[in-house]
Formats: structure tokens, C-alpha cells, sequence
């Protein structure tokens, strides 16, 4: 089953019902002083949540190389190349 994440901001029921219809578990956390009802969980499972960060975190490092946040590359397969690189830089480095 898939499960996207999003953070507090994408909270809405707009996103919970295009969720519902498609047979898709939202990891959405409620957003603050928002009311349960129908339609809109009471909890979010955190542990799901808490993996989406790993994601973003690493997204943010490979963005702090220049060539990858703005993508100088025309082609797409030169600009696969250098995400690979800073890939390998991020493993080397840790």
C-alpha cells in the first residue's frame, strides 16, 4: 500500500478525500487546533512520519552542491550522473 507523507501544511481535507478515493494511507499529522471527524484520523503514525525526514534531510544535503540544486546539465542522463556523484560524496563523507 503506498503511504505519502506529507507535513502539516498539506492537512487538508481536499488531500484526505483524493487520498480516500484512490485507496491511498495518508502519513499527514493533523495540524494544530483542527478538529477529528469523519474523514480525518485522530493520530498519524509517527514512526512512518519520522522516516519522511530521513528523506527530506538527505534531499537538503545534496542540494548544498551547486550543480545539483540548480541543475547546470542540459541532458538528463549528465544530470543523473551528478546526483550519483553527490551521492557517493554523501556516503564518503559519512
Amino acid at each position: 500500500m503506498r503511504r505519502p507523507a506529507g507535513d502539516r501544511a498539506y492537512d487538508s481535507e481536499e488531500n484526505r478525500r483524493w487520498c480516500w478515493r484512490r485507496n491511498i494511507e495518508s502519513v499527514i499529522p493533523a495540524r494544530n487546533g483542527m478538529h477529528t471527524g469523519p474523514g480525518r484520523p485522530p493520530t498519524c503514525d509517527e514512526e512512518k512520519y519520522e522516516r519522511r525526514n530521513v528523506v527530506e534531510r538527505l534531499v537538503g544535503r545534496l542540494k548544498e552542491r551547486r550543480r545539483v540544486a540548480t541543475r547546470y546539465e542540459k541532458k538528463a542522463s549528465h544530470y543523473k550522473a551528478m546526483l550519483q556523484w553527490a551521492f557517493v560524496g554523501e556516503y564518503l563523507k559519512r
